[in-house]
Parts: C-alpha cells; structure tokens; sequence
C-alpha cells in the first residue's frame, strides 16, 4: 500500500503516544522482544513504507525484509542477535 508522507508521519505520531502512554509495559522486566516488534517496530517500518509481509509478492531474493532464521546452538534453537 503507497502512503504519503503525512499519511506515515501520522502513523508514526500515533506510535509515539502509544509507546507513550505504555511505556511501564514497554519498559517492564519480562517483556518479550516479539511483543515490542510486533507492537512497535513493524508499524513503525510499515509507516515509513517498507512491505514487512511481502504483500507485494517479490520473489525471496528481491524482498525489502528479510526475517532471520533462528540458529542451533548446542541442540537449542535460538535467535541470532
């Protein structure tokens, strides 16, 4: 979806009152990086344009995200930091 520039400043604004206003939440011990992301950061890309779920159908290697693939160490699966 194309956005103008006023359309993703206002997304942005909103975010920024909403991080605002629940920011104890945010910033509480135990919050799970997922939840930030999902709350916070992907509408924050979004605002700015960027297709996070590839809703314009690119092929794999063309994509504007790439999400990253978690990694096993010592026959755990974890997440690359």
């Amino acid at each position: 979806m194309s956005k103008t520039f006023a359309q993703g400043k206002d997304e942005i604004a909103k975010l920024c009152q909403y991080f605002t206003t629940n920011r104890r939440s945010f910033l509480a011990p135990g919050v799970k990086e997922a939840h930030v992301r999902q709350s916070l950061i992907d509408p924050f890309f979004a605002a700015l344009g960027w297709d996070l779920r590839n809703t314009a159908m690119v092929a794999p290697q063309y994509r504007e995200v790439i999400t990253e693939d978690s990694l096993d160490v010592e026959g755990h699966q974890k997440a690359p930091d």
